[in-house]
């Protein structure tokens, strides 16, 4: 199923390509014969070479320093991670787990399950505060967990399977 913003940004892609390709014809059929006019002597097969390569390369500069500029006023899906929590949320406490969480899913306010890298699904309940997180295994031997969900009483995980 198409999303409606996906269905919204196809004509957006394609007019984005019709423009493209109509800036790279210009550039290699009308820029490159200027710029090789302009530069005079020489045999004119040398100059249309350095003319199409003045014509390409300089716009490939220009695009690289702009990409750069923008993206040093960007942040990126690491910086947003690395961001401090807002006022809304409160860190309460931090375990260390048997091994790396992919999915995380509550029950309750302080009762869920966590999916692990190593193939193995997780009870846990949050304890009180000074005391170790307590992991009860109640699946393993999956190939790769990645998310978990919770709907009604069931649990769902999906399994990304055997890698090539």
């Amino acid at each position: 199923m198409i999303s409606v913003a996906r269905a919204a940004a196809f004509p957006g892609v394609v007019v984005a390509l019709f423009f493209g390709a109509t800036a790279a014809d210009f550039l290699v059929s009308r820029v490159a014969g200027v710029t090789s006019r302009l530069l005079g002597s020489g045999p004119s097969a040398r100059r249309a070479d350095v003319g199409l390569g003045v014509s390409l390369v300089l716009p490939a500069v220009i695009a690289f320093v702009s990409i750069m500029q923008l993206d040093e006023r960007t942040t990126s899906g690491y910086e947003r991670s690395r961001l401090l929590l807002s006022s809304v949320a409160t860190l309460r406490a931090a375990f260390e787990l048997p091994g790396q969480p992919v999915g995380l899913a509550f029950r309750t306010e302080s009762e869920g399950y966590v999916s692990l890298a190593e193939g193995e699904i997780a009870r846990f309940v949050v304890p009180e505060a000074g005391e170790e997180l307590q992991l009860i295994p109640v699946a393993k031997g999956l190939q790769h967990p990645r998310g978990i969900a919770i709907v009604d009483d069931a649990l769902f995980v999906t399994e990304l399977g055997a890698l090539p």
